[in-house]
């Protein structure tokens, strides 16, 4: 597990959750981007852009209004 991130736990889908792109979607995250956007949302708490936090065991990381899931930092080499 990553250390350091804050762990938000489970999107709550009665709060504002900006979308979450799985590895390997490039095409789903290319269409889920806003124009403009600089935060993403998680259980309606604002994030800033280049934000990384966790989602369980997932790390996910703000890109113009959208969560994309990265390898945890151990293993990113």
């Amino acid at each position: 597990m990553s250390q350091g991130l804050r762990q938000l736990g489970t999107p709550d889908p009665q709060s504002r959750n900006s979308p979450i792109c799985e590895l390997g979607e490039e095409e789903v995250r290319a269409a889920a981007i806003e124009p403009g956007e600089t935060s993403c949302f998680f259980n309606g708490e604002a994030f800033p852009q280049g934000s990384e936090v966790q989602s369980g065991a997932k790390v996910l990381r703000c890109d113009r209004g959208t969560w994309v899931e990265t390898p945890p930092p151990e293993q990113q080499q």
